[in-house]
């Protein structure tokens, strides 16, 4: 989990620096992105994240989605998607496991979302992860 968190947080750093030079983001929308980066194995909601940068849920949705393209549910799922990708390339945890880490509702849940997300399922991306690094000629 270090390990992913550490992953999490460079690509976020890489991310970050790529829209400052896109565009620059308002003071509440960073502070959400940084938020979202830092309890993304916890359930987020849209109430909270307002409360944490002190504005109305809906003027932060408004907000969210003119400057980020996409509403701030969406992003959220997309980031979680993003390291459970990097979790079940990079390691054995079960799909209970990896559901229960990123605060899915439930297993069941994880894979709906994965597969709408990713357009397969998580058996399918481990699968295709695990074949891609052998003929790459990668070691586990």
């Amino acid at each position: 989990v270090e390990k992913l968190h550490d992953d999490a947080c460079m690509d976020y750093v890489k991310r970050m620096q790529q829209r400052k030079i896109k565009q620059v983001c308002s003071k509440p929308v960073s502070l959400c992105l940084n938020y979202i980066y830092s309890h993304m194995h916890e359930k987020i909601s849209t109430e909270e994240l307002a409360a944490e940068v002190h504005l109305h849920p809906s003027y932060l949705s408004r907000l969210f989605r003119e400057q980020m393209g996409c509403t701030l549910h969406d992003y959220i799922l997309d980031q979680k998607i993003q390291s459970a990708k990097r979790m079940l390339q990079f390691s054995d945890r079960s799909y209970a496991e990896i559901a229960n880490l990123l605060a899915f509702s439930s297993q069941s849940h994880f894979i709906q979302v994965f597969s709408r997300k990713v357009g397969v399922t998580p058996k399918q991306f481990r699968e295709a992860e695990f074949r891609s690094k052998l003929m790459r000629g990668e070691q586990e």
